[in-house]
């Protein structure tokens, strides 16, 4: 019987066709005078469904039951069904105004005619085929998309960083490393002490007891050896 859907956060209801209304309009009129003062929902329940023509929230059926349990009379079951143009329809107003006849209707006619009416939209309802999805497969649906889409993000975002590293990575300068025979040379030529350190830190750590077997100043082969300590 209809169709669930989610009205806001924690907050559900029903679109009906036009048999299922007929079968809550009458199951409500049965027991509305029975309604004990001060519940307030029988005025929510009224100004949203014949006035404002919204779907039935579930609270509300469930309100309505407690009052046909407590008179002894069959509850109201709502069971998810294909719905058509009518069940689909946003149009509020014309689904206001019908409900509102059909109420004028229901309690124009005969004890009789009333029931056979009643019976009628149950046979109807009855006919309505099970829903191509229901409520709780669309959420698992809806979950699934959201859960890959999010997985999708995540490994857009490894890839994004992937290649940004790679990038840096290229981009990076190479150091230079000396040949010892192209260090010892630059070295012997070189005076300044900072431009030796630098030469010797462009030097490979295993080259650097080869150069200082080839320099004479005792203080660049010390640290020629340091800086081949240095790797060890």
């Amino acid at each position: 019987m209809a169709r669930k859907y989610e009205a806001r956060p924690g907050w559900y209801a029903w679109n009906l066709e036009q048999c299922e209304e007929e079968i809550l309009i009458a199951a409500y009129d049965e027991i509305c005078r029975f309604i004990p003062d001060g519940q307030t929902w029988k005025y929510g329940f009224e100004r949203r469904f014949f006035e404002h023509g919204e779907g039935v929230a579930v609270d509300f059926v469930d309100f309505i039951n407690v009052v046909r349990k407590r008179r002894g009379l069959p509850l109201i079951v709502i069971r998810e069904t294909t719905v058509y143009e009518y069940g689909r329809s946003p149009d509020k107003s014309v689904k206001s105004n019908l409900r509102r006849r059909i109420r004028e209707e229901l309690s124009s006619l005969s004890a009789d005619d009333r029931q056979h009416r009643i019976e009628a939209a149950m046979a109807e309802e009855q006919r309505l085929p099970p829903p191509h999805m229901t409520y709780e497969e669309y959420r698992a649906r809806q979950q699934t998309r959201k859960t890959e889409s999010t997985l999708s993000r995540e490994e857009v975002t490894k890839r994004l960083l992937a290649q940004q590293a790679a990038n840096a990575a290229a981009q990076a300068p190479t150091k230079v490393t000396l040949s010892p025979e192209r260090a010892a040379k630059m070295l012997t030529f070189a005076t300044d002490p900072s431009l030796r350190g630098e030469i010797i830190q462009n030097l490979s750590a295993d080259d650097a007891p080869e150069v200082a077997e080839k320099i004479e100043n005792t203080e660049l082969r010390d640290a020629l050896v340091r800086h081949s300590l240095g790797a060890s």
